[in-house]
């Protein structure tokens, strides 16, 4: 939606509204982020009793629709409530990428286009110089803060601004009805003071953020042992004396719990809800890393970073923790943190390597690549004799199938062609895709799916330019199991058996998903093994005689890709999803990129 008409948000912002006012009269009065519902559905109201703008409706949709996510039942909606919306177009929700590694939030429909395709998805306003301009580029209180993402909304600032004022005025009647409906409700509300809101957070995040609005340093419990309670205060006391916005941070980060077990998302998250400028040491571990966040000055220095980088030149990773914090705070608070970091990595003790960078050119040469010529000379000639004394014979080419095994390039950029358009489309269903309500099993298939698309995204972000058929064959295998997941999670639990998870062909994942389970005995061995093989492929097995695999280049020559090593192929080693139910989990990790280098 490129232009959004007020005629046509109008309506949407009354329902929107009245949504809100109902979720807030059904709330208990123990509900937790009651306060702030309440606070965001009467700045709603506020905007809404005048005659807005297509701006102010747009905003007032999307904080009527945080109040009602912050009050729903389910927790993961409500812990989603401040997740910042997409910046390409407010009204498709919350975003799916956010965070300082992408450059604005976008929804999971918006992070599959480009960037040419996300400009004209811009959400375009019209303003009162004439025309219609990208909402990014007005600076209105509503973009400035992300839509209440980077900063409240109060309703006297969002009234305020001039577009507002000219109309201010004008009453509406349907605004009147929802205002005079939702403010009936404001005396059944518990008044709820500003220390209780804290209290009533349970992210990780905002309980990191209320401890330091309290003192500058914050200790996990499971430090409590390496950094006792009396030295962090005193070293909070120093930080708070120097007026520095520095912050300490001794908090154990574990790969798939809170931030991802990232410091840096971390930092960003508590940075994010403080503001301002702001240096952060974050100690985990025996990893103590620095982070700054400046306001644009051109002054403002990264004290934590030099701190701790510091720390790691002086003293290492060996000496006590709370020694190594309290000295990185030092230099951190220090007038010229940047010149003691300077100072020490001139003094630091040269490695053992360090002399060969004081070698002219020639004996640079000499030293360094002649033995390597020469290693590499005699490994020549060693292999060359070998060679000709084992005369191995010629690997004998597999045999070619018509419609995948034959496949030359024009087939291969099809199937490729046929990759890109399907990852499209399957995410935008998976986008849309709502689970069954107050079913956890719908939820987990939903998330499952959308990993799946990940997984499939990934791969073929990294397709060479004329693309492994391997690889296209694990980004098709990958969209149909998203699929599944997904039909799983839209379907109600009694009907969930009909849609299981299906399994691709073995011996060649393009013949499809109609297989049935096949012992498949090895050629002239005794081993067998037990895997979902199509029909034409079953009988080949029966028959004793080889199916039409799925070929793949392994040290320049073409084998069934199920005889890559597995430490070399994620496809091998999980026989694309009918071996191992990690498929997805290992390439999000980025097993498949480490092995395809």
């Amino acid at each position: 939606m490129n232009t959004v008409p007020g005629h046509f948000l109008r309506p949407r912002a009354d329902r929107a509204v009245r949504r809100a006012a109902k979720a807030v009269q059904k709330a208990p009065d123990d509900r937790v982020g009651l306060d702030g519902a309440l606070r965001e559905t009467d700045a709603a109201m506020a905007v809404l009793s005048g005659e807005p703008d297509e701006l102010d409706l747009v905003g007032v949709v999307v904080l009527a629709d945080r109040a009602v996510r912050r009050l729903d039942s389910d927790p993961d909606t409500a812990a989603g409530a401040d997740v910042p919306v997409c910046m390409v177009n407010p009204l498709h929700g919350p975003s799916a990428l956010h965070g300082p590694r992408h450059r604005q939030p976008v929804c999971a429909s918006c992070s599959l286009l480009s960037d040419r395709m996300r400009e004209r998805r811009t959400l375009r306003v019209a303003v009162p110089s004439g025309g219609r301009r990208p909402h990014m580029e007005l600076a209105r209180r509503w973009v400035v803060t992300a839509y209440g993402a980077r900063g409240r909304l109060e309703a006297e600032d969002l009234m305020g601004s001039p577009m507002f004022a000219e109309h201010r005025s004008v009453r509406s009647w349907p605004a009147v009805v929802a205002a005079l409906s939702a403010l009936a409700l404001l005396p059944a509300a518990p008044a709820v003071s500003r220390a209780d809101t804290v209290q009533e957070q349970t992210s990780a995040t905002e309980r990191v953020v209320a401890e330091l609005e309290e003192a500058p340093v914050h200790v996990d419990p499971s430090y409590a042992s390496a950094f006792p309670e009396e030295p962090a205060q005193e070293m909070g006391q120093r930080i708070t004396d120097s007026g520095v916005p520095l912050r300490v941070l001794a908090v154990p980060l574990i790969e798939g719990g809170d931030w991802n077990g990232q410091a840096d998302l971390m930092a960003a998250a508590v940075h994010d809800r403080i503001g301002g400028e702001g240096h952060y040491l974050v100690l985990d571990g025996e990893r103590l890393s620095g982070h700054d966040f400046s306001t644009g000055s051109a002054t403002q220095v990264s004290r934590a970073f030099y701190g701790s980088q510091t720390v790691s030149i002086e003293m290492g990773y060996d000496a006590p923790v709370a020694e190594r914090v309290e000295r990185a705070v030092d230099v951190a608070l220090s007038d010229d943190p940047e010149g003691i970091y300077t100072a020490a990595d001139e003094q630091r003790d040269p490695g053992v390597l360090d002399w060969y960078h004081s070698l002219g050119p020639g004996t640079y040469v000499l030293f360094t690549v002649l033995p390597w010529i020469l290693a590499g000379l005699a490994l020549l000639g060693l292999g060359v004799g070998l060679f000709r004394w084992r005369r191995p014979r010629g690997v004998p080419s597999l045999p070619q199938h018509a419609a995948f095994d034959n496949a030359n390039q024009a087939r291969r950029d099809e199937l490729a062609a046929r990759a890109g358009r399907e990852l499209v489309e399957v995410g935008e269903r998976v986008s849309r895709a709502v689970p069954v309500a107050d079913d956890p099993t719908a939820t987990e298939a939903l998330h499952q799916a959308l990993d799946a698309h990940a997984a499939a995204r990934r791969v073929y972000d990294e397709l060479p330019a004329e693309g492994t058929l391997a690889d296209i064959a694990g980004v098709l295998v990958l969209l149909d199991t998203a699929e599944d997941h997904m039909a799983r999670a839209t379907r109600p639990a009694g009907r969930r058996r009909s849609t299981p998870v299906r399994s691709h062909c073995y011996a060649n994942p393009l013949h499809g998903t109609d297989t049935r389970m096949t012992r498949w005995r090895e050629f002239g061995g005794r081993g067998d093994v037990t895997v979902p093989l199509c029909a034409p492929c079953a009988r080949a097995v029966r028959d004793r005689r080889r199916p039409t695999v799925l070929p793949a280049r392994h040290r320049g020559r073409e084998v069934p890709y199920y005889e890559v090593p597995a430490e070399e192929s994620v496809w091998a080693a999980t026989g694309y999803g009918t071996l191992r139910e990690d498929l997805v989990d290992r390439i999000l990790r980025g097993d498949h990129e480490v092995r395809s280098r």
